[in-house]
């Protein structure tokens, strides 16, 4: 389903030792433009053995239609009772003959069934995450990840009602403080003027409820926009998130153009589809043992 993407944006990869790189993930056409690891890998995972040792976000990058100009890989997490949290970035140039360049981001935010029962330790870690990746990614174009964040507090209630975080918090009467928490990732991005297609309603996790998603700066000078809807694919065999992907318009300007700040308008092969998505341990070992 990747195979069409111009750029992948990776959550919970493996980073391997050196004597385990041949495990690593291969993916035909991409190349990795960036990874930074995350928290240290159980040594139950089936990765492991293979050489295994950290969780990593990353960004790969279509070879036959983009060239790599700069990357880097930021911690944004601080706090020492949190599990270690990167962003991974790119600076990449489409090869069309245009010269459009931009920048893209993966990110994995605090949060999960691991540490939803213990929220009110960690509530605000989600902003400050979004506030460090935006910083020391250089305000991306594109940032994507899985945010363990919710759209809405009404989805949060809707597929979080059997749950026992939300359910402890609310009869210890925080409901209202979970809530906050259980949003704290999206609407961090949108206070920090970054938009998000609202027309997925489909689940990416397995649990209900949408977390994965993808942004968009506001104020990009690249004349990227949304187009398409946006896709969600998987069904939860290989992974408990599915794939989202999101496509993009840009407009290319020639010499004359930009000279007259008279962009033309996007043709069909402008358009950029970008996916991310989460993989488990044991698709990441499957792959890797082909």
């Amino acid at each position: 389903t990747f195979q069409n993407a111009d750029v992948i944006l990776l959550q919970e990869g493996i980073s391997f030792l050196p004597e385990g790189i041949q495990n690593d993930m291969y993916l035909p056409g991409y190349e990795r433009a960036s990874a930074c690891a995350t928290e240290v890998l159980w040594t139950t995972e089936p990765a492991y053995i293979r050489g295994g040792r950290h969780l990593q976000n990353s960004v790969f990058y279509n070879t036959d239609t983009l060239i790599l100009l700069n990357s880097a890989a930021n911690k944004i997490s601080t706090a020492q009772k949190v599990v270690p949290r990167c962003v991974a970035s790119a600076v990449i140039e489409t090869r069309d003959g245009t010269g459009t360049q931009f920048t893209v981001a993966s990110v994995h935010l605090t949060g999960g069934r691991y540490v939803d029962g213990r929220f009110e330790m960690f509530a605000l870690n989600k902003m400050m995450e979004v506030s460090n990746a935006l910083h020391l990614a250089q305000r991306p174009d594109i940032i994507g990840g899985d945010l363990n964040s919710y759209g809405s507090k009404d989805e949060v209630i809707m597929f979080q009602k059997e749950y026992e975080p939300f359910l402890h918090a609310t009869a210890m009467g925080k409901q209202n403080a979970y809530l906050d928490w259980a949003i704290e990732g999206t609407t961090s991005f949108e206070n920090n003027g970054y938009l998000r297609r609202g027309d997925n309603n489909k689940s990416t996790t397995y649990y209900g409820g949408t977390v994965d998603h993808i942004y968009l700066k506001n104020e990009t000078t690249t004349g990227l926009k949304f187009c398409g809807a946006t896709e969600v694919h998987g069904n939860f065999t290989y992974s408990d998130h599915r794939m989202v992907v999101t496509y993009f318009s840009y407009t290319a300007k020639t010499n004359d153009e930009t000279e007259n700040e008279t962009p033309r308008s996007a043709s069909a092969g402008n358009k950029l589809p970008l996916s991310f998505r989460m993989l488990s341990l044991l698709v990441i070992a499957l792959i890797s043992s082909k």
